[in-house]
This record gives C-alpha cells, structure tokens and sequence, in this order.
C-alpha cells in the first residue's frame, strides 16, 4: 500500500515537473504566418514553380502622408530614408521612389501626390518583414493607419502574426484563469479544483511543447490546438470526477466510465483525423497533430487521476444531488417526442434557408479591428498608389510569341481593362505590353505596340528591370491584374472576365491572392465534406460499440440538427463562414459526442436512478458544456474578426449540443 502510494506521488510529481517544463520550453515559440501557410499542396506547388519561372517576388506598397504640400526637402529627406531601409539587405531587396519610374508611368501607377509620397519595396518575404519592422520602429514613417498606409501580401502576414501571438499572451491565461475561478466557485474547494484544473493545463502545455518541437513555430491555425485540448479534458475530468463522486472511489470512477471514455478518445480522435484529409496543409496538420494529441492528452490525464487522488488523501464528499439549481432542473427533463419533431423540423427548415444568407468571408481585409481602420488604410495605398497583384494569367503560345501575336494581345489587354474598370476605376494590368507601349510612347508619342519585332525588343529594355524582370518574352506570356482586396464573389466574376476575353488561349491561373481564394473556398467545401464523413464513421462506431442500430441514427440525428439550428444564429448574429468558423464543426462534432456516449452507456444500466443519472450524468455534462460555451464566448474579447467568430460559433454549437444531449437522446433512446 505504502509502495503504491510512492509510486503515484512520484508520478504526479511528474506530472506537474512535465507541465512547468512545457510551458518554459514553449515560452518562445513564435508566430508565423508563411505566405504559403493557407494554400493547398497543389496550389502551394502550383505557386512556388510560378515564382520560380517568372522571379516573382513579394512586394509592399507604401504611403506617407504629410500635412502640407509636399516639397523638395521632403522629397529628399524621403529618399535618403527609403535608401536606408535596404542597406542591409545584401541587394536582394529593390525600392522604387518616385524618380525611378519613367514619367508615363505615373499615370497608372500614383506614387506621388500632392500630399503624400510613396515606395514599392521589393523582395522575399523574409526581408520585407525586417524591412516592415525598420519602418514601424522609426517614428519618420509615421503612425500605421494614421499618417503611414501599407498594403501587400507581406504586411498582411506579419498582422496575422500579431494577432495570433495575441491568442497565446493575452487570451489564453485570462480564459484558463476564468476557468479556474469558476471551478473554485462550483468545487467549493481550492484543492479540488486544482486537482480538475492541472491535467487540462499540462494538455495545453503539452501541445506547445509538440508543436515547437515538430514545427518550431505555430500560426493561425495551430495556435488553437492548446485550447482545444484543455477543454476536451476539462470534459473528461468532469465526467470522472462526478461519477468517482457518486461512487466515492476514483479507481471505480475511472473503471465505471472505461467504455465511454474510450469511445469518447477514440471519436474525438477520428473527429479531428478527419481534417488530416483536407487539401490545405495548415488545416491537415491541424488535424494530424491534434489528434495525436488527444491520445496523449488523455493518457497523461487518467493518469493524473489516479496518481493524484490515491498520493493524498482525498476525499471524496458526495454533494446532495437532490438539492437542484435553476440551470439543474431545467436540464433534468427530457423532451417529449412531439415536441422534438416540431424543434427539429422548425430548426432544419430555418437553418437551411439562414444558411443561404451567411457570407462567406475571404478578403482578409475584412478580418482586423474596425477601430484600427486598417482595412481603410489597405484600401487606401491600393486605390490612391497602387494594388497588389491579385491574378496572374499565364498566356500559352506554343511558341515565341510574334509581333502580330503581341498586337492581339495587347488589342484583347485593352478590352479587358475596359471591361474591369466598368466595375472599378481601380483595376491595372501589368504586361510586357504595356511596358513596351509606355516606351514608345516617350519616343513617338504614341502608345502603342511597334511594328516590328527589333524595335519591340528595344522599348521593352527601357522599362524598368525590377518591373520588366517577370514579364519574360517567350511562349508563356504574362498578364498580371492588379486591384485592391476584394472577397471571393467579386474575385469570380473577374476570374470569368478574364476566360471570356481570353477564351481562345490555353491559359493557367496563377499568384499567390489566386490561391488563397481558391484554398479558402475549397477549404469550406472540404471541412463540412470531412465533418460529414466523421459523422457517419463516428454514428457507426457507437452502433457497433452498443450493437444497436438505432444508436447509428440517433447519432447522426442529435448532431445534424444543431448544425442546421446554428446556421440560423450565425445569420442573425452577423457571423461569417471564414477560414476559422468552418472547422468549429468538425471540432463541436469531436466535443459534443463525448457526452453523448456516456449518455447512452449510463442509460442502459439495469438500476439506473434520476439521483445517479442526475450526479454522473446531467452535472457534468451541463456544467462542462457550459464551462465550455463561456470559454469560447470568451474569445469575444481578442478583436481579430476569425478567432471572435470561431468563440462565438463553437459556442453556440457546443450548447445547442448540450440540449440535445440532455432533453432529446435520451427520449430518441428510450422511445419515451
């Protein structure tokens, strides 16, 4: 007895040496947001081989505003500034000033005004970023959004990786310190809600720790998975701890509960496996690594359980279950079969016509603060100076092209352009065309395409080269649209632009805002496609866990529903289906069915009780779902527009779930 009491203090003491290691060892893991990070495998490769065929590089365009009419002293003091920014940069990096562009340039490409000036800076990814830190860090350039104006792929990633560093330094200890706070008032006792709180904190510690050392850093995405895995074992503690309770022996507890806690590991782990399948990397590596995460996690928390509870003497005082609150009596009862077909036919018909109205958010402009009028400032620089490549068409000729095939060209050019800018004055296209033409025009005073070949060549060379450089003259002929950000229904209706002018070319599409939008909206597509696929492969695993067949509809039925119920309050609330809001219900599918097998499995013992049903069943299953549903409410407080939806749509899943799981299976179970 005394060994075996050694044995699990040195093992608790281990426990908590592995969680304060974790979070030490993750302290620095930092955000990065690669320009890649959202693309699809196919589209990543798609992109990178464009990069290298065409020496595509990134680039941010830059505003700075001044009070009074811009002069020469400002003009020169702005020059010698913007030279100091890449004087480090081993001449891998290029920045155009007014003065470096030919004087009918300017026309389509404002980067001087009367009151501002501007730069377009040049190169990889890596080395704008210091370059970005440069200029935020000297205070000449001006205040971001007020008096200083940035737009660009580049900029965009280094504030996704601000504000997915902020999920880590801000959001996560005040919500695992709500959490806390809420266990004490619930417990009523200091060391029993410590006891119910650690192993949840040593899963978010673990899934730092794995994330740093299999990634080295995180992004958007990964940030998330330390949360989930604290709330998923918070459920699984509570559902322990409240059987253990009523059975007054952890060992029991734990023994009592094996069958649905198993089941409960092993669909949670399917439930997240299942984004392993989706074409965007950061998703599948999302899912991957959570899952494997959920099998670790939950080892090391029995584990604590059982070492804990038998290192110390603690004890175990059953509460009266027979004194219940509003929220307990409220959730006792079940529903009534009639009234569950009225709740759920309202609530299918309903979702399914809000979720038609739900918009689907893809211009991550529309995903910072409102107050930090960011997006003004993107909309800014892209309207007054210059937008960023948002479509890349690759022209396929079979051969060099030829003068006459370069004068079509540039004719169909002026018809698309035509055509974009019926829509908006703010569409440019960027081609050797156009640069040859904008040569001629200084010479002759014509713009237009040569009459011959040689003297193409010639007017083409006197274009910039960091311009120039990516529009090669040879079979694979270059168009690049440039616009200011815009969301996926817009971005279609320029793709169909583009195929209409173009329909009698062999053509590809290309660039990296190209892919992001292709990714974002088959990611929509891949998500409820993978929730689905869950669903069933999770619906049949309880049938042949419980070897009934009705178990297998009720499955499906208990989940699908508050799907649908959850589309009608993503409408009225204004929420959005955005690269974060579309996994919460692959995510809810993995937390909401935990409950329901403990559910099931306690129903189908022979003595069950309303005290026991009560005590094992609706106390943790109400006050973890809801524990739950303020946790994710909670993320109402980070003020970037995916994560705050994400909270509020998981929320809002999860305890629908829960009255689903407390009022409507047992009555679909018991047929009565």
């Amino acid at each position: 007895m005394r060994r075996n009491r050694t044995l699990s203090r040195v093992i608790s003491i281990s426990l908590i040496a592995l969680g304060v290691l974790g979070i030490i060892y993750s302290n620095d893991l930092v955000q990065n947001n690669k320009e890649t990070v959202f693309l699809t495998d196919l589209g990543a490769t798609s992109y990178l081989g464009f990069k290298e065929r065409f020496k595509e590089k990134s680039f941010v365009v830059l505003k700075k505003d001044y009070k009074n009419v811009v002069g020469n002293k400002e003009k020169e003091i702005f020059k010698i500034k913007s030279s100091g920014l890449i004087k480090d940069c081993d001449d891998k990096c290029e920045i155009i000033i007014s003065k470096d562009l030919p004087p009918n340039f300017k026309d389509f490409i404002k980067i001087e005004g009367k009151n501002y000036l501007g730069l377009i800076l040049i190169s990889d990814q890596d080395h704008i970023r210091n370059i970005l830190e440069k200029i935020e860090s000297d205070s000449f350039w001006g205040d971001l959004s007020e008096n200083l104006h940035l737009a660009g792929v580049p900029f965009t990633n280094k504030l996704l990786n601000k504000y997915s560093k902020s999920i880590k330094e801000k959001l996560f200890p005040l919500l695992f310190l709500g959490v806390f706070l809420i266990l004490l008032v619930i417990t009523k006792s200091f060391k029993t809600a410590i006891f119910i709180f650690f192993p949840c904190l040593l899963a978010s510690s673990v899934s730092l720790s794995v994330t740093k050392f299999f990634f080295h850093e995180s992004n958007l995405v990964i940030s998330i998975i330390p949360l989930l895995m604290f709330v998923i074992n918070l459920s699984l503690v509570f559902h322990i701890y409240y059987t253990s309770l009523e059975l007054k022996s952890f060992q029991k507890g734990v023994l009592s509960k094996k069958k649905p806690i198993l089941l409960m590991v092993v669909t949670t782990f399917v439930g997240f496996l299942s984004l392993y399948f989706s074409s965007l990397k950061a998703i599948s590596t999302f899912g991957l690594t959570s899952a494997m995460l959920i099998l670790i996690s939950s080892i090391l928390t029995i584990l604590w359980i059982l070492s804990a509870s038998n290192s110390t003497d603690f004890l175990l005082s059953r509460e009266d279950c027979e004194v219940k609150g509003i929220v307990g009596r409220s959730l006792s009862g079940f529903l009534s079969m009639k009234k569950i077909m009225i709740l759920s036919i309202i609530g299918i018909i309903i979702g399914g016509l809000s979720s038609k109205g739900i918009r689907v958010l893809t211009d991550a402009t529309e995903y910072f603060p409102k107050d930090s009028f960011i997006k003004e400032s993107i909309l800014d620089v892209s309207t007054k100076v210059l937008g960023p490549p948002v479509l890349d068409i690759v022209l396929n000729l079979k051969k060099e092209a030829t003068i006459d095939d370069l004068k079509k060209l540039s004719t169909l050019e002026e018809i698309l352009l035509k055509r974009l800018r019926q829509k908006s004055d703010h569409y440019n296209l960027l081609s050797a065309n156009l640069f040859t033409k904008k040569a001629n025009e200084i010479y002759t005073g014509d713009a237009k395409v040569p009459d011959h070949k040689f003297a193409y060549l010639t007017m083409f060379s006197q274009a910039p080269i960091s311009l120039r450089g990516g529009f090669p003259l040879d079979s694979d002929y270059r168009v690049s649209i440039l616009a200011p950000p815009m969301n996926v229904h817009e971005y279609e209706e320029l793709v169909n632009d583009v195929q209409i002018v173009f329909k009698d070319y062999e053509k590809s599409f290309n660039g990296l805002y190209y892919h992001l939008m292709i990714a974002q909206k088959e990611m929509i597509f891949t998500l409820f496609k993978s929730f689905s696929i869950s669903l069933v492969v999770i619906s049949f695993i309880a049938f042949i866990a419980f070897k009934k067949v009705k178990v297998f509809f009720i499955f499906l039925f208990v989940n699908i529903v508050p799907v649908f119920i959850s589309f009608f309050f993503l409408r009225i609330f204004g929420l959005s289906f955005n690269i974060a809001t579309v996994m919460t219900y692959s995510i809810s599918l993995g937390l909401i069915v935990d409950s329901s097998f403990h559910i099931i499995d306690t129903l189908d013992k022979e003595d069950l009780s309303d005290s026991f049903f009560y005590s094992t069943i609706v106390k943790p299953v109400s006050r973890s779902s809801l524990i739950l549903t303020f946790c994710f409410l909670f993320f109402m407080i980070n003020d970037f527009l995916p994560i705050q939806e994400f909270g509020i749509c998981l929320s809002i899943i999860i305890f629908i779930g829960m009255i689903f799981d407390l009022k409507v299976l047992p009555t679909l179970y018991l047929k009565k």
